[in-house]
């Protein structure tokens, strides 16, 4: 499978190692939460008073890439990917500017350092489009991550383990 895009965070492993590591945010607001502890909080147990799991994260998971690699296999054998790029918009105004009150004159403002003139994907020749693609398609195979076990300490013998005076 070609993983070049294929990046989906796990939200329970996310929610913990990344966010809240003590769990103090999720224990503050979630009381029904207080007694597990953090390492368990990404993915609860069980618990009375406290809702299942709505999503079944591996499942929702396996079924986006393969949704993601379906749509890649537009694209993904093909020459010349440049067909399938979007083009840049003339107005880079956020969506919903209009309807919130914000501030977004710097997107009405030729500002070239922050807004730099798109690639002309239209002038690109054969060999331009070749290198833009690689950018896009990566033909490698990417194993999965394995999970990391540690070794056991060996055992000593109590002789190795007493220190002696003599």
């Amino acid at each position: 499978m070609d993983k070049t895009w294929t990046r989906i965070y796990n939200p329970e492993q996310t929610a913990v190692d990344r966010c809240d590591p003590d769990g103090l945010f999720i224990k503050r607001w979630i009381p029904e939460l207080e007694q597990v502890p953090p390492s368990q909080l990404g993915m609860p147990p069980t618990l009375n008073g406290y809702p299942a799991p709505i999503l079944d994260y591996k499942k929702a998971r396996r079924r986006r890439v393969k949704h993601l690699e379906a749509q890649r296999q537009k694209f993904l054998h093909q020459d010349n990917i440049v067909p399938y790029l979007g083009r840049m918009p003339q107005d880079v105004t956020p969506f919903g500017s209009d309807r919130y009150l914000s501030e977004v004159t710097w997107a009405a403002t030729p500002n070239l350092d922050l807004f730099p003139p798109p690639l002309n994907l239209e002038a690109l020749d054969e060999a331009q489009a070749a290198a833009l693609r690689t950018w896009f398609v990566a033909h490698v195979n990417v194993k999965p991550r394995q999970p990391y076990r540690r070794k056991s300490k060996p055992k000593l013998e109590p002789v190795d383990i007493q220190l002696s005076l003599l």
